[in-house]
């Protein structure tokens, strides 16, 4: 089978979950024996040459397409371009202007899925889908799904306070029909989470690829009591784990045992919220890759307390790929589903969390136990996952729907 990948994700960047999401897609895909794969990636100039080394990594043949930054105008002289572009500007989404007047990315897009010879073209990250018009009489289409687009743009507008409430609700209504035209348009939607899964669509034309990251399984107990979170900051589902944990968990954990401190990368000390200083929370900034791996390995617990329920956490699936204990909240183990599926972190109740936190931490064969019981579960999840995407395409197996 031959494919065609296409994003407009930056490749070369793993800063976050969705640049580490559609790396790792690329990895997987390729890595799989039936599948013969080339990549187009769009996006800026400066991207091209990082985009490219990675694709060297992974041994894939690829096609850079740079992105008109002087591409905000109707997309043709008639009125109804004009009313159409003036509709689009009142009412856009962060992802409607920059698609505008790109028509050389779906061109590209096309030559290389006919001179491929290539039978899916698999598209990542649903925006990614503005930028191509595949004809489906000669590929079969594949969306993958990093999360529910059109609920994380209302959580996006109501953080960030945008447009007036009419406007609001109206952008807002725009985007999910486009979101439910988007994905109506492919003959296969795969989400990366359960509840991502569109409902409109039929089972047959669905299914779930849940990731997991290739890591070095460093993590071994130290007894330095200590407990990590990894997440930007400025990613507002990143900003409202971090608040909980410093203002609900980290005091409860403090009257259980002081000794227990909380390490987070993500997030400066300089933009730290007054409440979210405490003695056993510290802040160690916008670590790269290097100091991520490094707490992973030396402290004692991962913890993951995201209270959306939308994709999978990267932050999670990179603990358990480097074999560190992970306490998660309920959002978050829905896209972790071999795991069980009981919480050890309940938002609501910090007073019990911080029990399930404080207990393993004082018991080593307790944390022990329960990190040989996640390490299991994910080595077997990952044998379970060889051949997945050519499973998935052709439609063979539980995996397929």
């Amino acid at each position: 089978m031959r494919a065609v990948y296409f994003t407009i994700v930056p490749l070369f960047d793993e800063s976050n979950g969705g640049n580490i999401c559609c790396r790792n897609h690329v990895r997987r895909i390729a890595a799989d024996p039936s599948i013969e794969l080339s990549v187009v990636a769009a996006g800026l100039a400066a991207w091209e040459a990082g985009t490219k080394r990675f694709l060297e990594e992974c041994a894939v043949p690829g096609t850079f397409v740079t992105l008109s930054t002087d591409n905000v105008r109707p997309e043709g002289h008639s009125l109804r371009d004009i009313a159409r572009f003036a509709s689009t500007m009142v009412l856009q989404s962060p992802w409607d202007a920059p698609a505008l007047n790109q028509q050389h990315v779906a061109q590209t897009v096309d030559n290389v899925v006919a001179s491929f010879a290539a039978s899916w073209l698999i598209v990542d990250y649903l925006p990614s889908a503005l930028y191509v018009k595949p004809d489906r009489s000669r590929v079969r289409t594949a969306l993958v799904k990093l999360n529910r687009e059109g609920d994380f743009y209302r959580d996006l507008l109501v953080t960030r306070n945008q447009y007036g409430r009419w406007r609001r609700a109206a952008s807002l209504a725009r985007w999910r029909r486009k979101e439910r035209k988007i994905e109506s348009s492919f003959d296969k939607v795969i989400a990366i989470g359960p509840p991502d899964l569109p409902r409109h669509l039929p089972a047959a034309r669905t299914a779930v690829a849940t990731p997991w990251l290739d890591r070095p399984r460093t993590w071994r107990w130290t007894g330095s009591r200590r407990v990590c979170f990894v997440g930007n900051v400025n990613h507002f589902p990143n900003r409202s784990a971090v608040d909980w944990i410093a203002t609900r968990l980290a005091p409860e954990v403090e009257r259980l045992d002081a000794s227990v401190s909380f390490d987070i990368v993500g997030t400066d000390a300089s933009e730290a919220l007054p409440s979210w200083q405490r003695p056993n929370v510290r802040f160690l900034g916008h670590g790269d890759s290097t100091t991520v791996a490094r707490l992973y390995a030396e402290c004692d617990m991962a913890v993951c307390p995201v209270s959306n329920d939308y994709g999978c956490k990267f932050k999670a699936a990179e603990a358990l790929a480097f074999g560190t204990p992970l306490l998660a909240s309920r959002q978050t183990l829905l896209g972790l589903p071999y795991l069980p599926p009981t919480p050890a972190l309940d938002l609501a109740d910090p007073i019990a969390s911080a029990r399930s936190v404080v207990e393993p931490l004082a018991d080593r064969e307790l944390l022990l136990a329960l990190q040989r019981d996640q390490a299991a579960r994910h080595l077997d999840f990952v044998a379970s996952q060889q051949g997945f995407w050519s499973r998935v395409l052709e439609g063979r197996g539980q995996d397929a729907n």
